[in-house]
């Protein structure tokens, strides 16, 4: 498990989109030594086809809207590899 310091900002936004505990409507942002499970800081096969063109392959996709911070994040995170 990394800490939250030691992730790229594409994973770090990926956690704060996704898995930050949310504390009267705004994201919790974790200490820089916290650790952070590897499965929250890494999106799934899923999530990434949500955001990417797969043409006219039929792929796995997620059964829930992604808001936009969570598509920026996501989009991000293709980038960033």
């Amino acid at each position: 498990m990394p800490a939250f310091s030691e992730l790229t900002m594409a994973r770090q936004n990926y956690y704060m989109a996704f898995h930050a505990p949310v504390v009267n409507n705004v994201p919790h942002h974790p200490n820089n030594n916290d650790l952070i499970p590897t499965h929250m800081i890494t999106p799934t096969e899923g999530q990434l086809n949500a955001v990417r063109d797969t043409g006219d392959q039929l792929v796995r996709t997620i059964n829930y809207r992604l808001n936009e911070r969570q598509r920026n994040s996501l989009i991000e995170y293709l980038e960033d590899l």
